[in-house]
């Protein structure tokens, strides 16, 4: 009875049997109050910052290892227990049925909650997974939004700063071709300015020409004109001298002398006469005189003749109407001498109206070859104008031809940007849905955590039943030996 009472105390009192309640009251302890409870405290703050941060992930695969590391120090604490509880039942066969068949069931419940702590184990892993592989999914679709963002964002910028360097370019180019339009403009009324007054120049110069032909004409005139009365008045002159010599001669002479010398005279100026018909054209007025001048001296010469007695009346007579012939001589002679000296008046203004003429004709033809080359320079700047036009108008058409090819590119450019923009309101649909799923798996989570924080509470009341089982299993099992 000694030996079976020590025998009972050392088995009460085994180490493995103390070590093993004694782990698995600290297990359950530990599963009901702290670790459970810091576990899920664990789980709901690495949910929380989880959504503000992604830096707590070293701290939320520390908890994971921890959770892990308590759930295999269960397991091997109820393995152990399994196996003090089948070596007491292989040793205890005395057990009755019902205690074995408890048993039974208590190790069948303990291999099912065994597994699905397995289960449930696994299910953790591959949640927690599937959330890093969304989470990194999330990350490189946020990268990547990201990354679209500032490409198209840097694209944008350098499409404004294309289209407004563009726009300035066309400004540039159309100010530059409303100056060359205007420049050719100036350019051709310069150039039907300068031909107009080429015209007039060249018309100017045509009527100065049949101005000076004219002068010329008139100048040649005056000039005949000029020669006939220098003649006319040499004449008269040489019959005044000769009257007057004839005039004082008269009264030194007979009348015989003189009948001869005025006979003489008479013929002298049949003479005379013949002569002035034959230039009758030239000097009428003088010839009319000088036959009017012979009638009265063949008259005087008939009543000379005629009357010997009246020769000194006659005489008188005659003095008297030479003398009133030399004062009309005279006075004849100082009028062409007028007539001649305002001829040569006429004559000096008309030479220098013909210089005057010639140098406005040089001045005029002059200006006409600087008007031809000032005509032939702007024809050449005109050239050289419709040649920049002609290449303006190139430049514009190439210019227009790039806007509507920036145009479409512009369109393209558009239309790539909504499909950027739709492919990420897909990326954005796709965090979203990301995000709803992660927090239907945290949900899941949490259920779970509190599926495993009930099925440890029903283990830990397991365990206590299996103690006090124990427990009373051993004093009653020691009262049958003793009564043995």
């Amino acid at each position: 009875m000694a030996s079976f009472s020590r025998t009972k105390e050392t088995r009460s009192a085994s180490p493995l049997r103390s070590s093993a309640s004694d782990n698995l009251r600290r297990s359950g302890s530990f599963g009901k109050s702290g670790k459970d409870l810091h576990l899920a405290a664990s789980f709901d703050s690495r949910s929380r910052k989880h959504t503000r941060s992604s830096t707590s992930n070293a701290e939320i695969g520390n908890i994971e290892n921890e959770y892990i590391r308590n759930l295999q120090q269960q397991i091997y604490f109820l393995e152990l227990e399994a196996n003090y509880l089948r070596e007491q039942a292989r040793k205890a066969s005395a057990i009755p049925p019902r205690v074995t068949e408890e048993a039974d069931r208590m190790m069948r419940k303990l291999r099912d909650l065994q597994s699905q702590v397995d289960e449930r184990s696994s299910d953790v892993a591959r949640k927690e997974s599937q959330l890093h592989m969304l989470e990194a999914e999330k990350e490189s679709a946020i990268k990547r939004l990201r990354e679209m963002e500032e490409s198209f964002a840097a694209e944008k910028r350098q499409l404004v700063n294309e289209i407004v360097s563009l726009k300035k370019m066309a400004d540039i180019h159309g100010r530059d071709h409303a100056r060359r339009e205007l420049q050719v403009h100036q350019y051709k009324s310069e150039a039907d300015k300068g031909l107009t007054a080429l015209q007039e120049a060249e018309r100017k110069v045509q009527n100065y020409r049949i101005e000076l032909d004219r002068k010329t004409e008139d100048l040649n005139k005056l000039r005949i004109e000029l020669e006939e009365k220098r003649a006319e008045c040499l004449k008269v002159k040489t019959q005044l001298q000769e009257m007057d010599d004839k005039f004082f001669d008269s009264q030194t002479k007979t009348k015989e002398e003189l009948g001869r010398a005025l006979r003489e005279e008479i013929r002298q100026l049949r003479l005379q006469l013949k002569e002035k018909e034959i230039n009758a054209e030239q000097d009428r007025s003088l010839r009319n005189k000088i036959q009017d001048d012979c009638t009265a001296l063949i008259k005087e010469n008939a009543a000379l003749s005629a009357q010997d007695r009246a020769h000194k009346d006659k005489k008188d007579f005659r003095r008297q109407a030479n003398i009133q012939e030399l004062v009309t001589l005279k006075e004849n002679e100082k009028h062409l001498q007028q007539e001649l000296e305002r001829i040569q008046e006429v004559l000096r203004l008309e030479q220098q109206k013909h210089r005057e003429t010639l140098e406005k004709l040089s001045r005029e033809e002059q200006a006409s070859l600087e008007a031809n080359l000032k005509r032939n320079q702007l024809r050449n700047e005109l050239n050289e104008v419709e040649g920049q036009h002609d290449s303006t108008n190139t430049e514009n058409v190439a210019l227009k031809r790039d806007k509507f090819l920036l145009t479409d590119e512009v369109a393209n450019l558009n239309a790539k940007l909504d499909e950027k923009n739709e492919e990420m309101e897909r990326i954005k649909l796709r965090l979203e849905e990301s995000e709803a799923r992660y927090s239907q798996m945290e949900s899941k989570v949490r259920m779970q955590r509190s599926l495993e924080s009930i099925k440890w509470e029903e283990f830990e009341k397991l365990a206590t039943t299996m103690r006090e089982f124990s427990r009373s299993m051993s004093p009653s099992k020691g009262g049958s030996l003793v009564d043995y």
